[in-house]
């Protein structure tokens, strides 16, 4: 399991409640509507073919926005990111503090291509919110202020302090050049429209005349069951997202909506995901998780950091046979992995007599649970048996080290570090540790770690209430299951749909210290209800 899909999450999340955190811990005015729905109004400037529309809760007195108080003033990591607004504002010609109050009466809405998509996850990876950049793809911003006269007084202001210069209306709207001329503003009335040409701008503004904007239901029908209330939700098309860089895998090709959301809820902020397939020709076999109803028992014991996944089995025997097709640099480091394990296969075979699928690939049908430790990673996996892959490291270990050199496949070295434990050297240096106790393996990359300890990490507590609240959802029961509403990736519309679930979703526990958790699952549906397309 890659650690930077991880991370890239980690690192959005702290991004998008820094902005809001700044906002929250410097007021934002009364709660006020120019309009009666302003994330319609918003929407109505977004084109309706948009590859990725997302909006962001920046609503005054809105149950999201308000969560985030305490937020503020418990969770350091989000203070620090929201450090970057006011620099990733002064390329717009804006002030933190004066304007963004006055401005943001709404959810600040963004559509555009998989260019703006990329320019995002840039955004967000270096925790520099590049607005410029990101009107520059193509997208357009949209956000209702929270009245007319608030709105013309910020950007008059503006152009008076010689931070934006007034260029001629533009389709009744009043017109502005940003810094730099590094994009346009539209301002009529309460709303707020940016786009990086006045051409596109134009062809923004055009569109919510003649109506032909993405509506608030159809944007709900994207999201799925991530339609409730968040921070931030994203509707997206994965196939265009990803391009022909998977193309030929079959989950990938079934692939039709994305959805995801950023949510406060107690102890933190919460990342749901869900995905929509066509369910024509994909078998359980080609799903990259096992599937079943049972939800995965991740054993984290006290780690911040942790990630769960049942069936890895499956998982890897699926990127194994596709990782061809597969061009996405975020599973590089697995496929890099597979491709090592090929290599040495071969002559594991030769040496040991040793089928490396039968001793560990086979057995890992329990949970398998990542786990950052202080000073390092650490796997523990649920084995059906543990005797094959016990006998099959002895006979590494018993392999002359001289052998293995002659033999050039590789510059490893395995050695007995007591009972049922190893350790793997390169060039004599020991960078990793492992142990297999009873039906249990663990490998760590931290080597103060006990692995014996990791091994009797019992299964997190709510295990059993997330399998509850699962199989409730499975059945297409839109608000069953528990507060943390199990985010989907769902094949619907078709006699036997399938879905990657997600019920614990990851968390940002409050208090200084966060907790991110994770853990993942595939099961049969049976459509009781269609998820919209």
């Amino acid at each position: 399991m890659p650690r930077r899909p991880l991370i890239l999450a980690l690192v959005a999340a702290l991004a998008v409640a820094g902005v809001v955190v700044y906002l929250v811990t410097r007021g934002g005015g009364q709660p006020q509507r120019a309009v009666g729905d302003p994330l319609a109004e918003a929407l109505a400037y977004a084109p309706a073919s948009s590859e990725v529309v997302a909006d962001v809760d920046l609503t005054p007195g809105s149950p999201q926005r308000d969560a985030l108080t305490g937020l503020a003033r418990t969770f350091p990591a989000a203070r620090f990111a929201s450090g970057a607004v006011p620099g990733a504002l002064r390329p717009l010609g804006l002030d933190a503090d004066a304007d963004l109050p006055r401005i943001l009466g709404g959810p600040l809405v963004i559509a555009g291509s998989k260019d703006a998509a990329t320019a995002l996850t840039r955004a967000v990876t270096g925790l520099q919110l590049d607005l410029v950049g990101l009107l520059r793809t193509g997208a357009v911003a949209a956000v209702t202020g929270r009245s007319a006269s608030d709105v013309a007084g910020v950007f008059s202001g503006a152009v008076k302090d010689g931070r934006m210069r007034a260029l001629p209306d533009l389709r009744g709207a009043k017109q502005y050049a940003l810094p730099d001329d590094g994009g346009r503003v539209a301002v009529r009335g309460p709303d707020v429209v940016l786009a990086g040409t006045s051409a596109r701008l134009g062809q923004a503004l055009a569109l919510r005349d003649r109506q032909g904007g993405l509506s608030a239901a159809t944007f709900a029908a994207r999201l799925g069951p991530l339609s409730g209330p968040a921070l931030v939700r994203v509707a997206a098309q994965p196939r265009v997202l990803i391009g022909d860089r998977a193309h030929g895998v079959p989950f990938v090709d079934a692939l039709r909506g994305g959805a995801l959301a950023l949510s406060v809820a107690s102890p933190g902020l919460r990342l749901h995901v869900h995905l929509t397939t066509d369910p024509a020709g994909l078998r359980a076999q080609d799903l990259p998780l096992a599937p079943g109803a049972a939800p995965p028992s991740p054993a984290p014991g006290v780690a911040a950091l942790s990630a769960g996944a049942r069936g890895l089995d499956q998982t890897i025997r699926l990127l194994d046979a596709v990782r061809k097709d597969l061009d996405v640099p975020l599973l590089a480091p697995v496929t890099g992995a597979l491709d090592t394990l090929d290599s040495v296969k071969g002559p594991l075979k030769t040496f040991g007599r040793i089928d490396a699928d039968a001793a560990l690939i086979d057995q890992l049908s329990g949970t398998t649970t990542f786990t950052r430790e202080p000073g390092g990673i650490a796997i523990r996996a649920e084995l059906r048996d543990g005797g094959p892959l016990r006998t099959a490291l002895n006979r590494i270990a018993a392999i002359p080290d001289v052998a293995i050199s002659l033999a050039g496949v590789t510059d490893l070295d395995l050695d007995k570090a007591g009972d049922d434990a190893y350790e793997v050297r390169r060039k004599g240096t020991t960078f990793l540790k492992l142990a297999v106790l009873g039906n249990t393996l663990v490998v760590s990359t931290d080597l103060n770690a006990g692995l014996r300890a990791i091994a009797d990490r019992r299964p997190a507590p709510g295990a059993d209430r997330r399998a509850r609240g699962a199989g409730a959802a499975r059945h297409g029961r839109r608000g069953a299951g528990p507060a943390c509403q199990p985010a989907r990736a769902a094949a619907a519309g078709a006699p036997r749909a399938r879905r990657v679930r997600r019920p614990r979703c990851r968390r940002l526990r409050h208090g200084g210290r966060p907790r991110r958790d994770r853990d993942a699952r595939a099961e049969p549906l049976t459509p009781a209800r269609s998820d919209p397309q």
